[in-house]
């Protein structure tokens, strides 16, 4: 990592940067390249690193599931459904 002439952690491009070499602004929020915000600084680790729960793949893997689980019982409440009404209408 560089520093800047105000001895702030900057990257090849002279972006801001944390200790853990993320963009940042200048209040510690994570950016994207395009300076859009990632992350906001109130969520990261007392350190400026992300919470273990994104870097783990933990959110991706149970919204997977509960993707799917959700899908299935959509599944099957339409059956249900289908059914029901197709006996209203022989009535």
């Amino acid at each position: 990592m560089n520093y800047n002439k105000n001895g702030e952690t900057v990257d090849w491009r002279g972006w801001w940067v944390n200790q853990n070499g993320y963009l940042v602004d200048k209040e510690g929020n994570i950016l994207d390249q395009r300076g859009n915000w990632v992350f906001k600084k109130e969520i990261l680790t007392s350190n400026g690193d992300l919470p273990k729960v994104f870097w783990m793949g933990l959110l991706w893997s149970d919204s997977a599931s509960s993707l799917s689980k959700l899908l299935n019982d959509l599944g099957k409440t339409k059956g249900r459904i289908g059914n029901q009404s197709e006996l209203a209408n022989e009535t």
